[in-house]
């Protein structure tokens, strides 16, 4: 019986450890122009980001290189935003990638994550 318990326990623990995220999105201070995401990796690597702007239709890429000295986080900023504009994002790192519903920013700035 407590074999049988210990290997549930361990079951379960081993699922739950695969079932988190390894990439950690969120959103920082947006301008007119531009806006930081701040990215943090379940490990050292590159994270590659990639982001299409509505008002001109330009994709922009950013190849970032998480460090475990930094904590595995790096800021990525996206440039040539418009206000009212949308604009689409994918982030890819560490065996994981990241796109995030439509969301508008304070200064009226339309975001909506990609199907890219």
């Amino acid at each position: 019986m407590q074999s049988r318990l210990l290997t549930l326990l361990v079951a379960a623990l081993i699922v739950s450890t695969n079932a988190y995220a390894r990439l950690v999105v969120m959103h920082g201070y947006a301008d007119y122009t531009s806006a930081l995401v701040w990215i943090q990796a379940d490990a050292p690597g590159v994270v590659n980001v990639r982001w299409r702007t509505e008002h001109d239709g330009r994709d922009h890429s950013l190849t970032l290189d998480a460090k475990a000295a930094d904590d595995d986080v790096v800021i990525a900023r996206l440039t040539g935003l418009a206000p009212g504009a949308r604009a689409t994002y994918a982030i890819e790192g560490d065996g994981d990638s990241r796109q995030a519903p439509s969301a508008r920013n304070h200064t009226g700035a339309r975001v909506l994550m990609p199907q890219m």
